[in-house]
């Protein structure tokens, strides 16, 4: 069971490294592209900016996924205290690299920051992404519920209830 929730989240790890990385590459295109013709002075501060962007997202995922990992097997409380101890570490190395390009004078900071946010649009595109980790890994079994008897812990509603309120919906 472990070793197939460990595939599962290693497969979603590469999906949302894929959505990064296409969504880096097209806008680098698009920035690299626009910038070198409308600021031509300065055509490697924005690119660079972004890669440096690309990258720290990369490992945020990273991070985000070894985080979510070490909390599967720890009890709630101590999941939500690593959980919000790790936020707080990539948030702050988020902020230091932020703050090491706009000291640097070099790196566009808002090109940093438009790379770092490749995280939340990578989950976008996770259904793009999905497809092309279909033709690598393989096609996923479907995600099939076990059936519930209505007698789970903290489940007050008896069975027949929640059929009948399945009705209405």
């Amino acid at each position: 069971m472990t070793d197939r929730i460990r595939n599962a989240i290693d497969r979603t790890l590469f999906e949302l490294w894929c959505g990064i990385l296409a969504y880096g590459i097209l806008a680098l295109i698009i920035i690299g592209t626009g910038l070198f013709i409308f600021r031509p002075e300065d055509p490697i501060s924005y690119p660079a900016g972004l890669l440096i962007g690309i990258l720290c997202a990369l490992v945020y995922a990273w991070h985000l996924w070894k985080s979510i990992d070490g909390a599967l097997g720890l009890d709630t409380e101590a999941a939500t205290k690593k959980m919000r101890l790790n936020y707080i570490l990539r948030y702050t190395a988020a902020l230091l690299v932020l703050a090491l390009s706009a000291l640097s004078g070099r790196i566009s900071v808002l090109t940093v920051f438009a790379g770092i946010i490749g995280v939340k649009i990578g989950a976008y595109l996770n259904r793009p992404m999905k497809k092309i980790s279909d033709r690598i890994y393989g096609e996923e079994p479907p995600y099939v519920p076990e059936e519930s008897t209505g007698e789970e812990e903290g489940n007050d509603i008896p069975a027949d209830d929640r059929e009948a309120a399945g009705n209405l919906i």
